[in-house]
């Protein structure tokens, strides 16, 4: 099996810096707290799993980052779809530069908040991102369940008795906010809801061909009535091919290593998901450092 090994990108402090650190402190409250991160401070939940690992670690799932950064150019457009507290849509903001383009969205509320902060204390904040809502096919009520300790993985499900929510399909996000750029990363991360998404935008994803990044987990794809083989079948029809990090995803260093999956069902039952498109230049084989 053919794998890329990477150690990261280089950081830009001087773009992520919080410009006023102590209006920051400010916001925290009995329920969120200012963590020092790799990439400056930012505002987290407080006895919460994911705080955790930015105390510990330095970032979310660093060796993920890490990998995923090392796919974003200067000047790209990210979306980052379930963008939680903004662990991911900061680091990946950094690595566009200047010149890029972040549009983050968030259904909870509460890590929506923090959201807004980390990006607003940073100049990343601007119209159409963040944005509190639900992006996918899906119109109408909606419920959150949230998990004690691991804010992460809040669900959002439909649901009659629930609150109605803003609802954004892909597509229109991306004709909305996205100007004339072309979609270079999507980051999936919505707890079961990443094929709704994706069929939401198949237009950006069949027309600009950016490299897609998407949670994993069987068990939430079953809330949603879906599973890894639909996300494959997806996949597919755009010509994707499947790389996963068998490297470590939590650690104080930026290492990682990819290998292709002949399907996502190769998998295990939960895991982070890079989408390539095929013969794209940002291709893991075509730049390939080390091949096993």
């Amino acid at each position: 099996m053919e794998a890329r090994e990477g150690d990261g990108v280089t950081l830009q402090p001087q773009f992520f810096a919080v410009a006023d650190p102590l209006a920051l402190a400010e916001r925290a409250g009995e329920d969120s707290l200012v963590v020092e991160t790799i990439f400056g401070p930012m505002l987290a939940h407080a006895d919460d799993l994911i705080t955790d690992h930015l105390l510990e670690f330095g970032a979310q799932t660093r060796n993920e980052l890490s990998m995923l950064r090392s796919f974003v150019r200067e000047g790209d457009l990210i979306y980052d779809i379930g963008a939680h507290i903004g662990a991911f849509a900061v680091a990946l903001a950094a690595a566009a530069g200047p010149s890029g383009r972040l549009i983050a969205a968030e259904a909870d509320e509460r890590s929506f908040q923090m959201l807004f902060s980390n990006l607003h204390y940073r100049g990343l904040a601007h119209e159409g991102s963040p944005i509190l809502a639900v992006v996918g096919n899906q119109i109408g009520s909606f419920k959150l369940h949230r998990v004690p300790r691991n804010s992460g993985a809040t669900l959002v499900l439909p649901d009659p008795a629930g609150e109605p929510c803003t609802t954004w399909k892909l597509d229109d996000l991306h004709e909305r906010f996205g100007g004339s750029r072309k979609a270079a990363v999507i980051k999936i991360d919505v707890e079961g809801m990443e094929l709704s998404v994706l069929e939401s935008g198949e237009r950006v994803i069949s027309q600009d061909r950016p490299i897609l990044y998407i949670e994993i987990s069987h068990e939430q794809l079953r809330r949603h009535a879906t599973d890894a083989v639909q996300i494959g079948a997806f996949l597919s029809r755009y010509r994707y091919r499947l790389f996963r990090n068998v490297g470590l995803r939590n650690s104080a260093q930026d290492d990682f290593r990819l290998v292709e999956l002949a399907s996502v069902a190769e998998g295990p039952k939960f895991f982070d998901l890079l989408a390539v498109p095929d013969g794209d230049p940002r291709s893991p084989l075509l730049h390939a450092t080390e091949l096993h």
